[in-house]
């Protein structure tokens, strides 16, 4: 699932803090998708449709990264 992983890695890039913990997290929210993925794939939906909608669901990606972005700063 390339475009789950180009998504999460997108969302992720530039994010400050230890790398231990952006790998969890980044492994977190790829793991949501996927899940996501296979849930609409079991309810008959193609494969690459259930990623975009996975995705589409999860949030726009400018948006994610900007709230990621804040949250690290946090930390």
């Amino acid at each position: 699932m390339k475009k789950i992983d180009e998504y999460v890695d997108y969302v992720y890039n530039n994010v400050e803090g230890s790398k231990e913990e952006i790998q969890e997290l980044k492994m977190e929210m790829k793991t949501h998708l996927q899940e996501l993925v296979l849930e609409l794939k079991s309810e008959g939906v193609e494969e690459e449709k259930a990623i975009l909608m996975a995705i589409e669901r999860f949030g726009d990606e400018n948006e994610i990264r900007s709230i990621v972005g804040l949250l690290s700063k946090k930390h």
